[in-house]
């Protein structure tokens, strides 16, 4: 099952005292806060952690800081019009292409791996590919429909993926049992200061 999207509900029921209902609660839990750190064998962690690497991935492929050549991750659609809408238009096209080409950086400066290199991605068996699915271009429509709903591009996106990215960064920290508790094993202590670098 890769649908990691699930959530669960809690109904309770209310009876009369003559045994007929008189009404019900229902509490819904959503997404599985455990799913982050333990994956059930088969399954997939959310979504947007294999999103994320496969759109670094892509950006980090691009190389060149310079995109003009470069088909736009997000590439916002064309405006048709005349005049002052034609020119409001242009106006739209270029501010989101720039927002879309900051994203890009943004990526690029996260300097993730690939999904398969994370552990919180792969505990258990976990399912990293799925068949018929483009992780990179499920990012592209998650990260145009956050912009479409006012999440900017440039602001609050950017701290967004800065977070989840620091998650996965956390997953790779190792400790070593002290006897006074425990300490980060020296081996992931780069995962922790990029974790910590992220955090900001």
């Amino acid at each position: 099952n890769n649908n990691s999207s699930r959530f669960g509900k809690f109904v309770r029921i209310h009876y009369s005292e003559d045994g007929c209902i008189s009404g019900a609660t229902t509490l819904h839990y959503l997404l599985e806060r455990s799913r982050l750190v333990d994956i059930s064998p088969r399954e997939r962690n959310y979504h947007i952690f294999y999103q994320l690497c496969a759109a670094a991935a892509a950006a980090a492929d691009e190389g060149s800081e310079d995109d003009s050549s470069q088909p736009a991750l997000m590439a916002p659609e064309s405006h048709e019009g005349g005049g002052a809408d034609r020119s409001e238009a242009k106006k739209a096209h270029d501010d989101d292409d720039a927002d879309a080409k900051s994203l890009r950086r943004m990526l690029r400066g996260l300097k993730l791996k690939r999904a398969s290199e994370y552990h919180y991605l792969t505990r258990n068996g976990a399912v990293v590919d799925v068949e018929g699915r483009d992780d990179a271009d499920d990012f592209e429509a998650v990260a145009q429909a956050l912009h479409e709903l006012g999440v900017r591009r440039d602001t609050e996106q950017r701290q967004l993926f800065r977070l989840l990215a620091s998650l996965l960064e956390l997953g790779q920290v190792g400790f070593t049992p002290t006897p006074d508790g425990c300490v980060v094993d020296p081996q992931t202590s780069a995962e922790l200061g990029r974790a910590a670098q992220l955090l900001g």
